[in-house]
């Protein structure tokens, strides 16, 4: 999936960010992307997305949403994948780092005794 873009100074903003983001990603635990609406936060994911095995959820989609009710099973399957959340903000909890950091917490412990 291309970026889509047109604009040469958009596409050199574009490698640029994908660049920084790829470097990014190799020191877990989390990347949150930011900016305003339609600015092509999602498109650079989902070119990141492509890049690696990940999975990719949706979270204003309320199946993707329900795999957060049981994340240590809905997950388990994708622990060494990068795990892809678009629109974080319909699931506060997640943006709270102590909650955040208990429920990953608690998937790595899952998927280390089912190693």
């Amino acid at each position: 999936m291309g970026c889509g873009l047109k604009n040469p100074a958009l596409v050199s903003i574009s490698r640029r960010l994908n660049s920084q983001l790829n470097e990014r990603l190799r020191h877990p635990p989390a990347v949150v992307l930011l900016g305003s609406r339609q600015a092509g936060k999602t498109t650079l994911a989902l070119e990141i997305g492509e890049q690696t095995a990940s999975i990719y959820l949706d979270l204003e989609d309320e199946n993707d949403r329900a795999k957060f009710a049981n994340p240590r099973k809905n997950l388990a399957d994708h622990e060494i994948e990068l795990v892809i959340l678009d629109e974080v903000r319909r699931v506060p909890e997640l943006t709270n780092p102590q909650i955040a950091h208990r429920a990953a917490t608690a998937l790595q412990a899952e998927s280390r005794r089912h190693r």
